[in-house]
């Protein structure tokens, strides 16, 4: 089965209404980051804690997030898991408990004092809903609360993790330079195989890829965490080699065709590898939705970020890698 055969599309020539989706969306993103105050970014760069809980039966999620917002932790973020009866409970750094906390829990928060990826694997799970012994004092904490809440329920801590602001920030910095020197690789790559007017343009695409799906998030008011990165970086790789295809069909078309226009040239090129790049996309869009629907909450933000990005990416290839590189050249010409 083939799709897309013999197409005859001008895509160099609609260049600029591609553009004009492109900085449409791009400003979408801005104003949703704006307006929000920046990112959402998870406890993995601002610094928290993370409490994974069991509860039989389970409340209602209003009533979790009730009790919640008594006890001065209005802002915690909750990720249900129903199948489990568990839930999820991110405190960013600065919401605490409304009770005195014990210097112990204080040290701990600051992140001077423990290190990132320290977890307790807790069997705190009691008819009575007691606090077990091995508990520390942020984990008895929750207990306490949550057993105030709900007489009579079981409930047991499964996990406990905190992140200090000065390891937070250390991730989120490790984070940005991995996008970064990822960028200047793909830069050298591109460059060393084909010629600099493809590489930049391809760099382009790509920060154009990241920026939009990143304003997108944050308009869907998805939290920014080490998993949404690893999607990024995914849809990196993902959108490059979509464009690499597209230009090594345009290197050999402009070989062939020297004489002609360079942009009818490289319309021949897209409109060749158009089938290639459908198919490509669909088959890994419907691999995504598989992920998303069956695939477990966990795993909810990192496969609509990648469902996100393939399109994106898909898009920039056809759209924005290839007129830029038609760009590039036009003004190269006209300089010589």
């Amino acid at each position: 089965m083939e799709f897309f055969k013999n197409t005859k599309f001008d895509f160099i020539g609609k260049r600029k209404i591609a553009y004009t989706v492109s900085i449409v969306l791009a400003v979408i993103g801005l104003v949703s980051i704006i307006s929000k105050g920046g990112l959402n970014l998870s406890i993995d760069f601002v610094g928290g804690t993370l409490i994974q809980m069991k509860f039989e039966p389970m409340p209602g999620m209003e009533e979790i997030r009730k009790v919640l917002a008594d006890n001065g932790l209005k802002g915690a973020q909750l990720q249900h898991f129903p199948k489990e009866s568990e839930i999820i409970i991110r405190v960013k750094k600065g919401e605490q408990i409304t009770e005195e906390v014990s210097p112990d829990t204080a040290a701990q928060a600051s992140g001077e004092t423990q290190s990132y990826g320290e977890t307790r694997s807790l069997a705190a799970f009691s008819e009575t809903a007691a606090a077990s012994p091995r508990m520390g004092s942020v984990e008895k904490k929750f207990n306490d609360m949550f057993s105030a809440a709900f007489p009579g329920a079981k409930i047991g801590i499964i996990r406990a993790e905190m992140v200090g602001p000065s390891v937070g920030k250390k991730l989120l910095s490790q984070a940005v330079w991995a996008l970064f020197w990822g960028m200047i690789g793909i830069m050298i790559y591109v460059g060393w195989r084909f010629e600099f007017k493809y590489s930049a343009p391809a760099v382009l695409a790509l920060l154009h890829d990241v920026f939009i799906v990143t304003g997108l998030l944050t308009l869907f008011n998805m939290e920014i965490d080490m998993t949404i990165i690893a999607a990024l970086l995914t849809i990196v790789g993902y959108s490059i080699n979509d464009t690499i295809v597209v230009y090594d069909r345009i290197r050999e078309k402009v070989k062939m065709y020297a004489r002609d226009e360079i942009g009818k040239v490289m319309n021949v090129a897209i409109n060749d590898t158009l089938g290639r790049t459908f198919i490509t996309g669909l088959t890994t869009i419907i691999v995504l939705l598989c992920i998303f629907f069956f695939g477990g909450e966990v795993i909810h933000s990192f496969a609509f970020s990648l469902l996100l990005g393939v399109v994106i990416g898909t898009y920039s290839s056809i759209f924005v890698a290839s007129p830029l590189v038609y760009e590039w050249d036009k003004r190269y010409r006209k300089a010589r």
